[in-house]
């Protein structure tokens, strides 16, 4: 009979020895300290997003949010969502000074944020918010559970206190952008795939990348990882959900609201996500009609005052094709183009012949994905960072149950890196190398763990 309260070192010993099925792992029931001091981390991370979360619903406007409800008001109301419409209705105000709005992302996407307006503002983005947040967990339930298997609970409340707790994370809801929602619709697409192993799991796969590149295009970078696993099931329903979309798109918002966006709108993203020029600004009266006496970080929506002057810097940048453009002074469009293509032939390379025990192809297509999907976006800020979370159960059960010292260590870097991104760092706001030099070496670090592997040093 197995000891019901094990001693921690023995717990991990225990790690060591089991092997890893499909159909799931036993291993020693975690000590009852380590589930204490886990909980414990757990609970205080729930307190304190639970409490930066009403905080900032109170009393945050959640600028993203404010883009996308104005856009939902837009499209209501039949005027484009890339232009500034606060000039023709008041309700379509989305912060921005200049004729363009701040929203880049498909027209069929504006579609999604037309049942918010009819909701006051404060209601919306709390419903938002909430939505936000359940995906978050959904989506780190999930990334735990492909790698724990059936006793991803007990690693899932450790995980989940480190998200909490992470920075990255407390800022995607001050924000309330999409990336919570895309994170969600890709991890289940993964999680489908690793979980069922079928054509179809594989061609579902696929869709939730397209649905997810209508949220975000720049999962496009995901793309060329498809040929790391069952490339063709996931091409197909990638084009299969592609099609869908697109035809839905011209059939709700016509032929000229979708070229005008291809032609002219998407183009900004490259530039910053450039609002216009100062040839393009409203006029000061039509300014003044919103801003009045009010200081920059006070807005009222609704009737209700919002300030922002009291939460900390959200705006680092974490896209290393960015840096290197400024930087070097190149093309942007010829770095976001080269770069990818790069780290993925890199990834091909270093991740041909690690054992399927160790890592499987699907969730190597899933990991690098998602890291240089972040290095490589035109435009990620530090609110998209929470996404390496979902590496985190992998590399602590290969540190916890990896007998060699020397990946043991690799893997511990890793965990480093991942908590180097985790931490506001006041020190290196306004620098644009912080977040992408650990995002490099978490990448570089996972290059050379793949590369030390031989299928004899895996679990079998």
């Amino acid at each position: 009979m197995r000891d019901a309260n094990p001693s921690i070192r023995h717990w991990v010993q225990g790690l060591r020895k089991e092997k890893h099925t499909r159909q799931g792992v036993s291993v020693e029931r975690a000590p009852r300290k380590l589930k204490i001091l886990m909980m414990l981390y757990f609970l205080s991370g729930l307190i304190w997003i639970s409490g930066w979360t009403c905080h900032l619903v109170a009393h945050g406007p959640q600028g993203d949010f404010f883009d996308f409800y104005s856009t939902g008001f837009s499209v209501r109301d039949g005027y484009s969502p890339y232009d500034n419409n606060m000039a023709k209705d008041i309700r379509t105000w989305d912060y921005s000074s200049f004729a363009n709005s701040g929203f880049l992302l498909p027209p069929l996407t504006a579609r999604l944020f037309v049942p918010f307006t009819y909701f006051r503002y404060a209601r919306a983005k709390l419903i938002w918010t909430l939505l936000i947040f359940s995906c978050i967990v959904a989506s780190i339930a999930a990334a735990t559970y492909v790698v724990w298997l059936d006793i991803f609970l007990f690693p899932m409340f450790a995980v989940l206190g480190t998200a909490f707790w992470f920075y990255p994370t407390v800022s995607q809801i001050e924000a309330a952008n999409i990336d919570g929602i895309t994170f969600f619709v890709i991890t289940m697409g993964f999680f489908l795939a690793c979980r069922f192993k079928e054509n179809w799991a594989h061609c579902a796969l696929g869709a939730c990348l397209a649905v997810a590149t209508f949220l975000k295009l720049d999962t496009l970078l995901f793309m060329p990882g498809i040929f790391l696993t069952r490339w063709r099931p996931t091409l197909v329903g990638f084009l299969l959900g592609v099609a869908v979309l697109f035809g839905s798109s011209l059939a709700l918002d016509g032929i000229s609201v979708n070229q005008d966006y291809f032609m002219h709108r998407l183009g900004r993203i490259f530039q910053s996500e450039e609002l216009g020029s100062e040839n393009q600004s409203l006029s000061s009266r039509e300014i003044q009609i919103y801003s009045r006496a009010w200081p920059d970080s006070i807005n009222t929506i609704d009737g209700v005052i919002y300030d922002d002057s009291g939460l900390m810097d959200q705006n680092s940048n974490g896209s290393g094709t960015r840096e290197m453009a400024s930087r070097l002074h190149i093309s942007r469009l010829l770095i976001m183009i080269f770069t990818p293509l790069l780290l993925w032939a890199l990834t091909f390379f270093f991740a041909r012949g690690t054992s399927p025990d160790f890592l499987d192809p699907t969730l190597t297509f899933y990991y690098f994905g998602i890291l240089i999907t972040l290095f490589c976006a035109p435009f990620t800020w530090m609110i998209r960072l929470f996404w390496v979370i979902a590496l985190l159960p992998w590399v602590l059960k290969n540190m916890l149950s990896l007998s060699d010292k020397r990946l043991k260590f690799y893997f511990t870097i890793c965990v480093i890196c991942i908590e180097m991104i985790g931490i506001p760092v006041p020190y290196f706001y306004g620098s644009g190398i912080y977040y992408p030099l650990f995002l490099f070496l978490l990448t570089a670090f996972i290059w050379k763990i793949l590369t030390s592997s031989g299928s004899k040093r895996w679990p079998a």
